[in-house]
């Protein structure tokens, strides 16, 4: 019986012992499951960048095309008008029209360009708008 009451004292450590062990087994579990979980989730958002930004070399080209032409497009308008409007106003006065119709529409545009400055000043910055 001595040696039952010896013995009890030990197990009671033993059994105080396993569960602040395992405590710390989980926490590093868990530390480690987070690091994991860290690491995917930064090669997922790398490999979803590097995807973006293939895609956005593709999109910047077609976008430029598609600026270029429009230029072109508008050049050959131009002169197109030029062209239809000097029979009845001579080359100069036709030349004159063109030039102002465009540079009004230069100023309408820089206009609602400055408007949308405004507004986006006034709404996103509403102590510096003042």
């Amino acid at each position: 019986m001595a040696e039952d009451a010896a013995s009890e004292p030990a197990t009671t450590a033993v059994e105080e012992a396993e569960p602040s062990d395992s405590l710390v087994e989980d926490l590093r579990d868990l530390a480690e499951d987070t690091r994991t979980a860290f690491e995917a989730e930064l090669a997922f958002q790398q490999a979803r960048a590097g995807y973006a930004a293939g895609a956005a070399k593709g999109i910047a080209t077609w976008l430029a095309l598609a600026a270029l032409l429009a230029v072109i497009a508008l050049c050959t308008l131009a002169i197109g008008l030029v062209i239809s409007l000097a029979p009845l106003l001579g080359p100069w006065g036709a030349t004159a029209v063109v030039v102002g119709a465009l540079l009004a529409l230069a100023a309408v545009a820089a206009l609602l360009g400055m408007r949308a400055i405004r507004r986006v000043k006034r709404n996103a910055f509403p102590a510096e708008a003042a």
